[in-house]
């Protein structure tokens, strides 16, 4: 056998590897790895049907915000900001990036919404800066006097399901109230099981104790 035909077959061997390997990865993605029943498992876990309205976002006339909203809502709603901490957006960013290459190189769509374009890497930079600067402010359990109490164990428990523990300071004790109302309606839409009449209370009774005010 030539040279020339040598090359020719290894070549062809090299193009159907890739493509197998490519198209086994889409389908476990398609399948119960990445949209498994319509959400992003894998990778955001439950998400609300619906998003954050990009006029809504923070600065929201920024580059930033701007790319963030373009790339991250072409799959699923468009989630908030504080949804995730800081420390928690870079490894989510990264993940969905990399199957977001996969994606647009088999030329790829997700739920109806035409073919995913993945970013450059300023844009996934501008991306992560942008929501580890607006990012979920975290409990630092060190300023709770007690984490062995009904209340803040029926907060850890509820309130882990979606996201790390938000700060109490970040609502208003009078707030909160409107704010776990809300949440209860995004764990509904998510169809997950929500806190009983009186978790809920114990759940109020640690947020607006915590935020003070």
């Amino acid at each position: 056998m030539r040279i020339s035909e040598i090359l020719l077959v290894v070549s062809i061997g090299i193009i159907v590897a890739t493509l197998l390997s490519t198209g086994a990865e889409a389908s476990r993605m398609m399948g119960g790895g990445m949209m498994g029943e319509g959400k992003m498992c894998s990778m955001m876990g439950r998400m609300p049907k619906t998003g954050v309205d990009p006029k809504n976002l923070p600065e929201a006339n920024s580059d930033a915000a701007k790319t963030y909203s373009k790339f991250c809502s072409q799959c699923h709603a468009l989630p908030s900001p504080q949804r995730n901490s800081a420390e928690n957006w870079k490894t989510l960013v990264n993940r969905m990036d990399s199957r977001t290459r996969i994606m647009s190189r088999i030329g790829g769509g997700m739920m109806g919404r035409g073919r995913v374009k993945a970013m450059s890497s300023s844009e996934k930079k501008r991306v992560i800066a942008y929501l580890q600067k607006h990012g979920l402010k975290t409990l630092d359990k060190s300023t709770i006097s007690s984490t062995d109490t009904p209340e803040f164990k029926t907060f850890e428990r509820v309130c882990s399901q979606c996201h790390d523990l938000p700060d109490p300071s970040l609502h208003t004790k009078s707030d909160w109230s409107q704010v776990v109302r809300k949440m209860k309606n995004n764990m509904k839409e998510m169809e997950m099981s929500q806190p009983s009449v009186e978790e809920e209370k114990l759940l109020l009774k640690f947020l607006q104790d915590a935020a003070g005010g």
